[in-house]
């Protein structure tokens, strides 16, 4: 078979939906399916244009990559996200020229926008349109402020309906986005659940390395807390920041490694009660999850649905107790007590974090025990092999169902 697979983001981006485009395509390849992949240059989560992948057409791993420039968001605006957004269609469009035609196009959104150009691109070559929604930008955007309810806010509902209406099958990664998408009158045997993975063989529960507790800030009997990823408005880091200064005393240690828009700020909000480092190459960051004591999931107060962070679970994967300050009824909230795999909070409350640091602080057999559930958790739900097993079955079928 051959496939189409338009995204934002792709390798050698290393955090965010990047990782999970990547890894689904060059599983595909792999199988002996004849993948192309529509993408732009890397940008996530610095939000600029990075190196590592500066050619517009080159093969990574027996995938064709074909890559276009988008317009980067100047700043914070619904105005800027909508035209970053929108030229990402464009791209996707351009990238299409001159290729032999698909027997099926893959869009991962967000952006929604780019489900329009995929599914006319996908008429042209007679093909079905399968459409892979991995987050609510437009929930999201109402959750951190950028957007308010109002006309735009319609004018982006009717937008997602319309894309909605063009896909084959759409794919989502919760059963929380399955409701969303009900609400907005989607057909429930259109839309098939497929989560995310975790890699089980790269990401395992393994002994701590004391030079690594040292670099994320730790010495002797320290508790130290990580948190991974992306540095933006939704993860609400300031908080953490502010618990870690209230829980210095009983030796409790933050560190934040990633990187975003929101880490200029948040540099200057720690001083030197938090430990902030850049991204890490794999190997690096395997053997920080491996280094922490606990693994930190932070959210803004008004973020529930819009968002499944992947990073979780990464965290159950490693075998560590996971914290989530976020809001009880958000999609990350959930999952953590449905594995019983950590402790949940309440978000943007620096007072209540620290006491579940605290509290965990005081009690290994309990940590020992939340980290075990959790890779238990991710052992029989978000297996990589039975997952891209699941999406070969989906991909199969829709190119049968459409000859």
């Amino acid at each position: 078979m051959r496939l189409l697979i338009a995204g934002m983001n792709y390798r050698p981006e290393a955090t965010g939906i990047g990782p999970y485009t990547t890894g689904l395509a060059e599983h595909l390849a792999g199988l002996g399916h004849d993948v192309v992949v529509s993408t732009t240059y890397p940008h996530y989560p610095h939000w600029s244009w990075q190196t590592g992948a500066d050619l517009p057409v080159e093969r990574r791993n027996g995938v064709e990559v074909r890559r276009g420039r988008v317009v980067l968001p100047r700043r914070r605006s619904v105005g800027w996200r909508v035209l970053y957004d929108s030229s990402l269609a464009g791209v996707t469009v351009a990238n299409a020229f001159g290729l032999r035609p698909a027997d099926l196009v893959l869009c991962v959104s967000p952006p929604i926008q780019v489900a329009f150009a995929g599914a006319l691109v996908a008429r042209s070559w007679r093909a079905p349109l399968v459409l892979l929604v991995q987050d609510l930008p437009l929930d999201a955007a109402l959750s951190v402020g950028m957007l308010r309810p109002g006309a735009a806010h319609r004018a982006g509902r009717w937008l997602e309906r319309r894309a909605y209406a063009l896909a084959h099958r759409i794919v989502v990664i919760s059963q929380r986005f399955r409701h969303s998408l009900s609400q907005q009158g989607v057909p429930d045997g259109k839309v098939v659940e497929i989560p995310g993975w975790a890699d089980l063989d790269r990401v395992r529960p393994r002994p701590a390395e004391p030079d690594v507790r040292a670099l994320l800030g730790g010495t002797g009997d320290d508790l130290v807390v990580l948190h991974a990823g992306s540095m933006g408005a939704k993860q609400a880091l300031d908080s953490a920041i502010r618990a870690a200064r209230l829980a210095m005393d009983d030796s409790i240690r933050l560190a934040l490694v990633g990187d975003g828009p929101e880490r200029p700020g948040l540099e200057a909000l720690a001083g030197g009660a938090v430990r902030l480092l850049p991204l890490q190459p794999d190997a690096v960051f395997v053997r920080m999850l491996a280094a922490a004591d606990v693994l930190l999931l932070s959210q803004r107060a008004d973020v529930r649905d819009s968002v499944a962070p992947s990073k979780l679970l990464t965290y159950m994967a490693a075998g560590r107790p996971v914290v989530v300050a976020a809001h009880p009824e958000s999609a990350a909230a959930h999952l953590v007590q449905e594995a019983g795999c950590g402790v949940v909070v309440a978000p943007e409350d620096p007072e209540a974090l620290a006491a579940a640091l605290r509290c965990l602080r005081r009690d290994a057999g309990r940590r020992r025990e939340l980290g075990r559930a959790g890779r238990r958790f991710a052992e029989a739900r978000f297996d990589r092999g039975r997952v891209l097993a699941h999406w070969e079955s989906l991909l199969a079928l829709v190119r049968q169902a459409h000859s």
